[in-house]
């Protein structure tokens, strides 16, 4: 296993937006601290990858399979290396990347549990405000990634994740004092 500078930049990032976010909705400090741990944890399966689909565009076909394994490959680097891991956490970690309606993966989940909402909902922002090399657009805009995220993500979360993450959603308002 081995280590890539982007992906601890994103996990950490990711894990201080998910405890941010939770702190504003008022979940309880074990839930809060559960969110924390696996939106750190939540692409260990990333550092299978071979090094250039960091960096590459677009991805072929056949490497979407590889991509989108990171979730149970993370799964197993952590139960291999943590056995007694809490629960919830391992659940966060596999489905991070799950989306109402079955549009996610692995499992193609229709009604993904909330918690695991608020962690796709910090994962995709944290993703999409950072600079990448891949992409043609670097960084997108804050507000762009907001209104990605209420795509798929209830709107309790899209509100707490705009006031953690101190921007406004569009046709709000900033107020100076």
């Amino acid at each position: 296993m081995r280590t890539i500078p982007i992906l601890y930049q994103h996990a950490y990032q990711t894990m201080e937006l998910a405890i941010k976010t939770t702190i504003t909705m008022s979940f309880n400090s074990k839930t809060v601290s559960n969110i924390g741990t696996a939106a750190f944890l939540h692409d260990l399966g990333k550092t299978t990858w071979p090094k250039e689909l960091f960096y590459k565009a677009p991805i072929l076909p056949h490497e979407w399979d590889i991509i989108q394994s990171h979730t149970i490959q993370g799964e197993k680097i952590i139960l291999e290396n943590w056995p007694d891991i809490p629960w919830d956490i391992l659940r966060l970690v596999r489905h991070h990347h799950e989306r109402p309606g079955g549009r996610g993966y692995p499992d193609g989940i229709y009604d993904p549990p909330f918690d695991s909402l608020v962690l796709a909902a910090c994962d995709v922002y944290t993703a999409m405000v950072a600079k990448r090399d891949y992409r043609t657009l670097k960084a997108f805009a804050p507000e762009v990634a907001l209104a990605e995220v209420a795509r798929f993500a209830p709107e309790q979360v899209v509100d707490a994740l705009a006031r953690a993450a101190q921007i406004c959603k569009p046709g709000v308002k900033k107020i100076s004092v």
